[in-house]
């Protein structure tokens, strides 16, 4: 379960998420919802931005990343 994987407090501004397929989209810009529990992300991928669901985000590969169960095409 991502949720359970990344607890809400340690989602924050400045953090890296990747793709499913491990592509690059951004780093979180904004917060959405409650900041200590937030309902989802702002990203700015490809000169827009676009909101993520924090549900979708688990922990990455390396500290102070994050991963997404969408895959790169998917994020709009």
């Amino acid at each position: 379960a991502p949720v359970a994987a990344v607890q809400a407090a340690s989602i924050r501004t400045g953090m890296l998420v990747f793709s499913s397929d491990d592509r690059r989209i951004g780093r979180i810009e904004q917060l959405i919802g409650d900041k200590a529990a937030p309902t989802a992300v702002k990203i700015i991928k490809d000169a827009r931005m676009v909101t993520i669901a924090a549900a979708t985000l688990s922990a990455g590969d390396r500290e102070g990343r994050l991963k997404t169960t969408l895959a790169y095409r998917d994020v709009r």
